[in-house]
């Protein structure tokens, strides 16, 4: 259903009004809801059916009016770049560095050290989203970047 809303927005895209105040007010929404919304795809599990439905369509909206910014402004795109060149290494690391985050938490809420099993992720919830996904996508992004800057100085 996700999938056939993006469509809808595709679609629709002439229609649509991207305006600064409905993209805060939007993603206002989404903060709110991601504090008493639960949505698990995985266990196709959902606090509420209509919320989610809701929440995917803000997001779609937010995701498209930051995409619209980034193109039609002069803001530095390297950084994006940066991220499109990584996205194997994203990938194939997410999970892997989730687990320092995991790490975090056991030493901040002194949870036992099997926690660190949890998967994929111990607590996404109250704002730890957040570091999950500045580290799961940065720490691999830097790890190829690495990698690329050894291959040309060894191999070139």
């Amino acid at each position: 259903q996700i999938f056939y809303l993006g469509y809808l927005f595709h679609t629709q895209e002439a229609k649509i009004i991207y305006n600064k105040y409905i993209f805060l007010c939007c993603f206002i929404v989404l903060i709110i809801n991601s504090k008493y919304v639960r949505i698990s795809m995985g266990a196709n599990s959902y606090t509420s059916p209509f919320l989610f439905l809701l929440s995917s369509i803000l997001g779609i909206y937010c995701i498209l009016f930051l995409s619209k910014l980034i193109c039609n402004t002069s803001i530095n795109i390297s950084i994006l770049k940066f991220i499109g060149r990584s996205t194997v290494s994203i990938m194939a690391l997410h999970f892997l560095v989730f687990k320092l985050i995991n790490l975090l938490q056991i030493h901040i809420y002194k949870y036992p050290g099997y926690m660190l099993a949890k998967f994929p992720v111990l607590n996404g919830n109250d704002g730890w989203w957040i570091p999950y996904t500045i580290t799961g996508i940065m720490v691999p992004c830097l790890l190829s970047y690495v990698v690329r800057k050894c291959k040309r100085f060894f191999f070139i």
